[in-house]
């Protein structure tokens, strides 16, 4: 499970005045009781759509089921991170390619 590690993340760039968005499919009760075990606090946006053409999220923003956003001071959106496969030196080895740090 890789919400560990980004929560992890969340919370040190946070401090640098980054927020971080977790996009997802999964049904809003499981992903409360995931939330709520695992001690999460960053914000998880629940979309159920199927496909992008049908989903809200991803007309207004463009993010889609399966990645977290790290967003910048602006409000725009700097990196996404696939859910598969993260860890928190693979999410700062590919920040340091934005070089941000």
């Amino acid at each position: 499970m890789e919400l560990p590690h980004v929560e992890k993340f969340y919370r040190e760039m946070k401090s640098k005045g980054f927020g971080l968005i977790t996009v997802t499919s999964d049904p809003a009760p499981e992903v409360l009781k995931m939330v709520e075990y695992n001690g999460i606090t960053h914000p998880i946006v629940c979309d159920t759509a199927v496909y992008p053409a049908t989903s809200k999220v991803y007309d207004q923003y463009h993010a889609y089921d399966g990645k977290h956003y790290l967003i910048g001071s602006d409000g725009t959106i700097l990196a996404a991170f696939s859910k598969i496969g993260i860890s928190l030196p693979v999410l700062k080895a590919e920040l340091a390619k934005h070089a941000v740090r």
